[in-house]
């Protein structure tokens, strides 16, 4: 998790329900349910990402310390 105290997460965290509340509702009137949808799910995943810092275990995301061993093999012939 980020450095950032848990009252900024709050105050980022109920920005983010306002803006998907009120721009979602935008957004379905504009352009329809489908793009809503999208637009909360990149909502939601950004603030997973950028405020959480939740990350998958992307193959380019690795140190270079964590190199992935290689099961079965000794070293030897």
């Amino acid at each position: 998790m980020n450095d950032i105290g848990i009252t900024k997460h709050l105050v980022i965290f109920t920005a983010l329900i306002i803006n998907l509340w009120i721009g979602g509702d935008l957004i379905e009137v504009w352009q329809g349910h489908a793009v809503r949808t999208i637009f909360e799910l990149v909502m939601i995943l950004g603030y997973m990402v950028l405020i959480l810092g939740i990350t998958a275990p992307l193959p380019w995301r690795r140190k270079k310390d964590e190199e992935p061993s290689e099961s079965g093999r000794s070293g030897r012939s």
